[in-house]
């Protein structure tokens, strides 16, 4: 099928201009719902952004240049146009939802560009507040035990009106989508975002809350009532089936095994790469940083938890040996893994970290503190994982940066795993297959 668009355009249509005006109907109408996902459409905004989006990124401009399907993502209301088509997809932004880390914190340098849309959106915000009706006020489009779903939770969903809705993760947003979806004869599809979706604790305790604060009775909503579940991992499958009985599909992470940098000859750096809260635990790389004061760190640190930040950036002034980069472009990301001797991961838990596929892509080894998903490195050789034993972790990194014959070993079988395993031409068949056969269920 012939491409409406042709890729990287950028189209920015009134916003009272109808979606079915922009790109025509088609079969398929599948909608990504990924708040956080712009800044990889549009990298002149500087918002916040994690693997999951990267994901949701990378599938959502693969399945439209392949044509079969009718792409949109909703995300933040950033202060962009309603609706814009950017790389064949449509991006609807959610009217008056604002994504609150928009701004890094005071003393960072950030662009005009980032300040002027930070200043507009906290305007226009007070000012819809002070306008519009209380919640309370509100109409109320159903419950789910104690969680009310008002009206404006789903008129985004609506005004799409597709096929099929797509979200990554278990959380308040996707019981609301879940309950929209089977309200409105949609087809609900969870991609899965990390182990935590599945918890046991869910189901059997009432009032479970997880560490992010969603309730437990809103989750299990959620896995009781999705057409397909895409699990990242065979773990997160047997999780899945031994705590829910439900069943879903493994379909892997998509990378794009093609390196954008080249590879630095003698890379030195050891890379971590996450958020600022209390399951990244970006305090133990800078633990490791200054037993190991030989050798320069780098965070690529993105704001979540304020005080989590602020406590980093407070103690990586007296690591001399430690930079910390509160935001890179998602196009420049790669650039640090090309330059990584080594990539660390301190989280207590992951889904599958993107971060993994980005350092085995250009050959970086990864030392994990508590994540292994699939196997990589524990099974594939890709690295070191070390049961969450931070002595482990502290002897395995000056292992794998001395040891030149097993850090080699290590290198060679990251680029073969990502290329067996992840590439995203065979991951997005495999999605485009999976949403063409939910639709005719």
């Amino acid at each position: 099928m012939d491409q409406i668009f042709p890729c990287d355009s950028s189209i920015s249509p009134d916003a009272n201009t109808a979606m079915t005006d922009i790109i025509p109907q088609k079969l398929n109408k599948v909608c990504f719902v990924s708040l956080y996902t712009y800044p990889l459409f549009n990298p002149e905004n500087q918002s916040p952004f994690g693997g999951s989006e990267v994901r949701v990124a990378m599938i959502t401009k693969e399945l439209a240049r392949r044509g079969n399907l009718d792409i949109s993502v909703i995300v933040f209301d950033h202060g962009q146009p309603h609706i814009e088509i950017i790389d064949n997809v449509r991006i609807v932004s959610w009217k008056g939802l604002y994504c609150r880390e928009s701004v890094n914190p005071s003393g960072i340098s950030v662009s005009l560009y980032a300040r002027a849309m930070s200043l507009i959106s906290r305007t226009i915000t007070r000012f819809i507040q002070a306008i519009r009706p209380t919640k309370n006020q509100q109409p109320v489009f159903g419950k789910i035990g104690q969680l009310t779903i008002f009206q404006p939770d789903i008129s985004t969903y609506d005004e799409v009106d597709a096929d099929i809705y797509v979200i990554v993760g278990n959380g308040e947003l996707t019981a609301k989508l879940a309950y929209f979806c089977k309200r409105k004869g949609k087809k609900f599809v969870l991609l899965s975002g990390s182990d935590m979706d599945f918890d046991p604790k869910i189901k059997s305790n009432p009032s479970y809350v997880n560490s992010y604060g969603v309730s437990g009775y809103s989750m299990q909503y959620a896995l009781e009532n999705f057409d397909l579940c895409l699990v990242q991992t065979e773990h997160q499958q047997n999780l899945l089936s031994r705590n829910f009985q439900k069943k879903s599909m493994v379909i892997r992470n998509p990378v794009d095994i093609r390196p954008i940098f080249p590879r630095q000859h003698k890379p030195e750096t050891i890379l971590w790469v996450g958020k600022s809260d209390q399951i990244k635990r970006p305090e133990l790389v800078l633990d490791l940083a200054e037993i190991f004061p030989q050798y320069p760190f780098t965070l690529i640190l993105n704001l979540s938890k304020n005080e989590i930040y602020a406590d980093c950036i407070s103690r990586a002034k007296t690591l001399p040996n430690v930079t910390i980069l509160p935001y890179v472009p998602p196009d420049q990301i790669e650039k640090y893994f090309a330059e990584a001797r080594l990539l660390v991961n301190t989280s207590q838990f992951e889904g599958f970290p993107n971060t993994f596929l980005q350092a085995a892509k250009y050959g970086v080894p990864i030392i994990s503190l508590n994540v292994d998903p699939g196997g990589m490195l524990s099974q594939h050789g890709c690295g070191k994982f070390c049961e969450d034993n931070f002595e482990f972790l502290k002897n395995g990194l000056f292992e794998l940066v001395t040891n030149k014959a097993g850090y080699q070993k290590a290198s060679r079988n990251g680029l073969e795993y990502a290329s067996k395993y992840h590439d995203k031409e065979k991951i997005t068949e495999q999605y485009e297959s999976a949403f063409l056969s939910i639709q005719k269920t």
